[in-house]
């Protein structure tokens, strides 16, 4: 029930519509799923209101949403709802060649609302904090506590973390991996998580 295959058998999964304008110094992306495993996805895109969640028209529909400024040739601001930069994995099948997922990612996080700033430090080695939303709302909660994200990339390996919320999230997760040969990579993922409720 966790891996986006919810019944045995054969079913249908998401198709996704991509727009995108990449210009000189800034661009935009906006995509869209539609589907049983999008809307597995999406499920914080809904409206709230009063603490209730509506399907709000098209709003259960975005699965990215966002603007980027590249204010020089190492530093880019981005700002909206964007997939989550923790896990091996992710959503879109476009770029995920399994059809299901794995125990872990399908506990997601799967996407974050709110303002990231990603720096190149080197060809190999980059540095990315975020301030965001309570993780997968897309609409802003104040009554949640805000996240913040942290990822370090040294030469192809990332060690990510996100912590805040009211549920007090602290998680730290490695991705990375290694090539065995010129055509076999292997992909490998850890994730330690903890919040006030639950920890695995």
């Amino acid at each position: 029930y966790t891996s986006f295959a919810n019944l045995p058998g054969f079913a249908l999964g998401m198709a996704n519509i991509v727009l995108s304008y990449e210009g000189e110094k800034s661009g935009f992306v906006a995509d869209l799923v539609y589907g049983p495993r999008g809307a597995d996805a999406v499920f914080g895109s809904n409206l709230s209101i009063g603490g209730e969640d509506y399907l709000a028209g098209s709003s259960n529909i975005v699965n990215q949403l966002y603007a980027y400024y590249n204010v020089n040739d190492k530093l880019t601001l981005t700002l909206g709802n964007f997939n989550t930069f923790l896990g091996y994995e992710v959503i879109s099948p476009v770029a995920n060649f399994n059809y299901s997922t794995s125990y872990m990612f399908s506990y997601g996080p799967f996407s974050h609302t709110g303002f990231k700033a990603d720096y190149a430090v080197s060809d190999n080695v980059s540095i990315m904090v975020a301030v965001m939303n309570a993780t997968d709302e897309t609409e802003a909660d104040y009554s949640d506590a805000s996240t913040f994200g942290a990822q370090l990339g040294l030469y192809g390996q990332y060690i990510n973390f996100l912590s805040g919320g009211n549920a007090n999230v602290s998680q730290v997760d490695f991705t990375g991996g290694l090539n065995i040969s010129d055509s076999f990579f292997l992909g490998v993922n850890a994730t330690s998580y903890k919040d006030d409720s639950v920890e695995w």
